[in-house]
């Protein structure tokens, strides 16, 4: 803590105070306030709030406001989390476009953000939010290099009408003998409301494969001897084929493609074998586990 407060000062931010959850060695001459409650935004939120106390706190009222103010708080940039908060995006959508609610009399009226939610809909965003916690039982490898290892980063893209999305690992070859792999990032998507074909999904989340590879290679200092992607056998078919034949949707997605990809980089798998589909369905914060696909990536690494 007097380390981040020390470089904050030199850009000119000082810190009025900390807020300290859990049990953990604080340092000397930080300002915290031992308090068990801390007030934001009218919502009361209790820095070592567990799952039974969530259930009992969780407020009764709860409006479109609340849930994105809360749904924006959850941070993960790599989205190691992500087939998890999934959900939310997919809530979110569904409480927008559902604009309209019966009163007492029986009839339509618009809800607004500061508008109380059905009592339905409350009860699913509480089931979410208390299923959250189970993240902390979570555990990543924070060292993404062996020592001595020669690594190749392996792209996964996968999409489906609700969404579609990838997800990048690196593959390292061991000084000694075998493989170590690390998931690096993933990023998805929802599918656009307006229904379109899966032939132009699947070209959307090569799109998204193709700009998460360049910002890692650019973000991260290795030199890598090679780059794969995994995705569809119709978009290895098309990305070998020249954009002038195709129309606008297509041939825009299929120039950014080539410029940042080469033909020769994309192989095709089964579903099962793609990790890339979790990033295209909620799924239960106890399937990503240590052991688990998402984390280890799929057995042909090994």
């Amino acid at each position: 803590m007097n380390d981040i407060e020390r470089v904050l000062e030199q850009g000119g931010f000082h810190i009025k105070h900390w807020i300290v959850s859990g049990n953990m060695e604080l340092g000397s001459g930080v300002n915290i306030i031992q308090c068990d409650q801390e007030k934001v935004k009218k919502i009361r939120s209790e820095p070592n709030l567990d799952y039974e106390e969530c259930k009992t706190n969780f407020p009764s009222r709860l409006t479109r406001r609340m849930v994105l103010s809360q749904i924006c708080s959850i941070y993960d940039p790599l989205g190691l989390v992500l087939p998890v908060t999934l959900k939310a995006k997919i809530m979110m959508r569904e409480m927008i476009c559902k604009d309209e609610v019966r009163d007492g009399k029986g009839n339509k009226e618009s809800i607004g953000w500061d508008d109380p939610l059905p009592q339905e809909t409350v009860e699913q965003w509480k089931t979410f939010f208390c299923d959250l916690f189970n993240v902390e039982l979570l555990k990543f490898q924070r060292c993404m290099k062996p020592n001595d290892a020669v690594g190749k980063p392996i792209i996964f893209s996968d999409g489906s009408t609700v969404a579609y999305g990838t997800c990048a690992y690196v593959r390292w070859e061991l000084k000694g003998d075998g493989y170590a792999v690390r998931l690096i990032a993933a990023k998805n998507r929802l599918a656009p409301i307006r229904q379109i074909t899966i032939p132009r999904i699947e070209l959307c989340r090569a799109v998204l494969a193709v700009r998460l590879r360049k910002t890692i290679v650019k973000e991260i200092y290795w030199n890598f001897y090679s780059v794969f992607h995994v995705d569809s056998a119709i978009v290895q078919s098309q990305i070998r084929k020249e954009t002038c034949g195709f129309k606008t949707f297509v041939a825009t997605r299929l120039s950014e493609i080539q410029n940042k990809s080469s033909s020769n980089e994309w192989w095709w798998i089964k579903t099962k074998h793609n990790p890339a589909d979790m990033t295209t369905r909620p799924c239960s914060v106890f399937s990503l586990g240590t052991e688990s696909m998402w984390q280890r990536g799929p057995e042909f690494m090994y």
